[in-house]
Formats: structure tokens, C-alpha cells, sequence
């Protein structure tokens, strides 16, 4: 496995256990300024960074408390 798969890799599983704990704090760290989520709604699909991963994690966090992804 190259070492860009590997980072990616990397990338994901904390992506993954930041929507499933729920802990935003280092949201910053791996999700890039330029992130957006394809949202049907018009306020949303206007939202960028990290910012708007946050706002996706607690909408997540809030809907399905106890489940994991």
C-alpha cells in the first residue's frame, strides 16, 4: 500500500470516528476548507470547511444518538 493510500485510509477512520463519537474539537486538522456536503437544501448547500462538517456530525449525532457508522 503507497503512502498516500495509507493517509487516506487515515483520513477516513477519523472522519468516521468524528461522526461517531460525536467530538468535533480537531475537525480542523483533517477536513479542508474547500470540503462541502451536496445538500438538497439551499442554506446548506452553501455551507463550506469545516464548519460545515461539524454542522453534518451534530445533525448526525442528534438524528441517530446511538448508532455507529
Amino acid at each position: 500500500m503507497s503512502s498516500r493510500e495509507n493517509d487516506n485510509i487515515q483520513l477516513v477512520r477519523r472522519a468516521l470516528n468524528t461522526l461517531n463519537a460525536g467530538d468535533t474539537t480537531n475537525v480542523s486538522e483533517f477536513i479542508s476548507p474547500a470540503y462541502f456536503n451536496l445538500e438538497m437544501d439551499p442554506v446548506r448547500s452553501k455551507m463550506r470547511g469545516p464548519q460545515e462538517f461539524i454542522d453534518t456530525v451534530m445533525n448526525i449525532q442528534n438524528a441517530f444518538s446511538r448508532s455507529t457508522l
